[in-house]
């Protein structure tokens, strides 16, 4: 006979029995409603809740800590299509950025799971339309399906789908949603509920049914987001860990050993990779980053700094608490902070509760987002914390950012919000008018529309390079205000990128970088654009200009191009003279844009 069902999971027969109650038996859409009902209702919360990006699907959101970063998303959307469908290559190694040698894309946040969702739309409607197409669809289907994925976990942990609602509505609409709403991999909080609620699953009733869901689900979020692989993976350990009474803990061993090797089998490709290239990392997390992208105390209990009335003040409260960075989006419903408190001090009294578990999991991912030491009102305490023990684990050491487990402490936070509402809720007659307006503070509380938009385009003149042939340099370098604009030029020209990349994206190993930042490179570009290079004789000075034009020869540059907008008259007039110097001719300009040719 089997075991006791674990003290923290629901039987899948009081689910049935819920659910036999809540239908008439002769309607299959009666029976269904349960679960299409609510992914109707979070589709139109997914619309509402990004206006008015439904009506300007051209556009992008570009305010905020990560408003710059939607650039990067853009490429990598593209380069999922012109790798897959126009190269027939590998989209895991890119040979068009870091040219002549090209980087591997394992530790780029790729999110290529999304970048293969998107190659319909894309073929639709080739370019940069279709890619910001592309893009506006995996947002509206991102908050979609964080809604609906939230309702179900909750839903399957306490019974009570109105709660579930509740708990959907304050996922999708959270502070950590809008605020990563351009980073597609941290976008992506359906992943968490997703594998969560099949984690589950497996623990109630391992079979080979579920164990083969959750080992394709785990492989899809590792192609979407290989940070949110990480957690979950943390999040299913500490679950199984925090288990007292198990059903079968053999047969759990054997479907867990299953979807692992599924999730293994289904990721082949990138482990191939890793084996081929290593996972070496110029961005690597130093602890000088860690601890600057770590969760101050008082983030967890702001309110939503996105919010038209009091966002201001939050705004420039996070800012001071984190040096001016404008990242931290970490806020929180109040409603659902105190009906979560409420849950958990009942769980904590009960030592038999079904939800002491949750409380943990809750507490855990809290504690993980604050860092390695503790940061109170802007001081950094010294104070140590258990994240530093994650740097023992494989790939956390590369986890820069800990403030982004708040993702996995918001989503315990709703689930004993859902709970407690059952509880406080629990023989009110007007119940389903209490949810509705629990649901609508919730809303209010989170509220952040309408989304500031703006238009994303891209010079014509780069288009006119589709064609050519050898590399381009994009001139000149990105500063702050104009991140990855080579980037997003490049879906446009198709040519490989010489120059070093800006900050982290893509994520390529030191020796790569090096190359890109070698001395004679660095040499070239000075003579090239700022009239640089050291007085010589009329000798020394030939044979200086004769081994640029070898390098350049070397690195196939063909093609140079100008952004008039970030270079003053005298550096234009530089850079002008440079290229003239070294054989560049220059073929058109417009849209601020002047392209210069060398023959081969």
């Amino acid at each position: 006979m089997r075991k006791a069902a674990s003290t923290s999971i629901d039987s899948e027969a009081l689910l049935r029995r819920a659910s036999t109650a809540e239908a008439p038996r002769g309607s299959a859409v009666a029976r269904a409603w349960p679960l299409l009902g609510p992914l109707a209702f979070f589709a139109c919360v997914a619309i509402a809740g990004t206006w008015p990006l439904v009506l300007r699907p051209d556009e992008l959101m570009m305010s905020g800590g990560g408003g710059r970063d939607g650039l990067i998303f853009l490429w990598n959307l593209w380069w999922a299509r012109e790798a897959l469908c126009v190269q027939g290559s590998s989209p895991l190694f890119t040979e068009l950025l870091y040219h002549p040698h090209g980087t591997a894309l394992l530790l780029h946040s790729l999110a290529l799971g999304y970048g293969v969702l998107s190659l319909p739309l894309q073929w639709l409607a080739p370019g940069l339309g279709g890619v910001l197409l592309a893009n506006t669809a995996v947002i509206l289907g991102s908050f979609w399906m964080t809604g609906w994925l939230s309702y179900l976990l909750v839903r399957r942990l306490t019974q009570d789908r109105g709660a579930a609602i509740v708990a959907g509505l304050a996922f999708t609409l959270s502070s950590f949603h809008y605020g990563n709403l351009p980073r597609l991999h941290i976008l992506a909080l359906e992943c968490l509920p997703l594998v969560l609620l099949l984690f589950l699953r497996v623990l109630e009733r391992p079979n080979v049914a579920r164990a083969l869901a959750l080992g394709l689900a785990s492989a899809w979020v590792l192609w979407v987001s290989l940070e949110y692989a990480l957690f979950l993976a943390l999040a299913c350990g500490l679950l199984l860990a925090l288990e007292r009474h198990a059903l079968d803990r053999r047969r759990i061993a054997r479907a867990l050993a299953l979807a692992a090797l599924t999730a293994l089998l289904s990721t082949s490709p990138f482990w191939q990779v890793a084996y081929a290239h290593g996972f070496a990392s110029s961005s690597a997390s130093s602890a000088d980053l860690k601890e600057f992208f770590s969760a101050d105390l008082l983030d967890l209990a702001l309110p939503v700094a996105q919010h038209p009335l009091w966002g201001e003040p939050v705004r420039a409260l996070q800012q001071r608490l984190h040096r001016g960075h404008p990242g931290f989006e970490l806020g929180q419903s109040y409603a659902v902070l105190l009906l979560a408190g409420f849950a958990a001090r009942n769980a904590w009294r009960s030592k038999h509760s079904r939800w002491r578990p949750w409380v943990l999991f809750t507490a855990v991912f809290g504690v993980l987002a604050l860092g390695p030491t503790l940061h109170l009102a802007g001081l950094r305490t010294g104070i140590p914390l258990p994240f530093r023990a994650l740097s023992w684990l494989p790939l956390f050491e590369q986890a820069r950012m800990p403030f982004r487990f708040f993702a996995l402490f918001q989503l315990g936070v709703i689930a004993l919000a859902a709970e407690g509402a059952t509880q406080l809720l629990r023989g009110v007659r007007s119940r389903r008018l209490a949810l509705a307006g629990l649901s609508a503070v919730v809303v209010f509380e989170t509220l952040s529309i309408p989304l500031p938009l703006q238009r994303v385009d891209i010079p014509a003149p780069y288009a006119r390079l589709a064609n050519a042939e050898g590399a381009l340099i994009d001139w000149p370098p990105p500063d702050e205000a104009h991140l990855m604009l080579p980037t997003l030029h490049q879906i446009a020209h198709r040519r490989p990128l010489v120059e070093d990349q800006i900050w982290f994206f893509p994520r390529a190993s030191a020796e790569v970088r090096r190359t890109a930042q070698s001395p004679e490179l660095r040499a070239l570009l000075t003579e090239l654009f700022e009239g640089g290079g050291e007085a010589a004789s009329a000798a020394e000075d030939a044979r200086r200009v004769d081994a640029r034009r070898a390098l350049l020869r070397q690195l196939d540059v063909r093609h140079v191009a100008l952004r008039h907008a970030e270079l003053d008259a005298e550096a234009l007039a530089r850079a002008q003279r440079g290229l003239q110097r070294y054989g560049f001719v220059h073929v058109e300009s417009g849209a601020g844009i002047s392209l210069f040719r060398r023959s081969p």
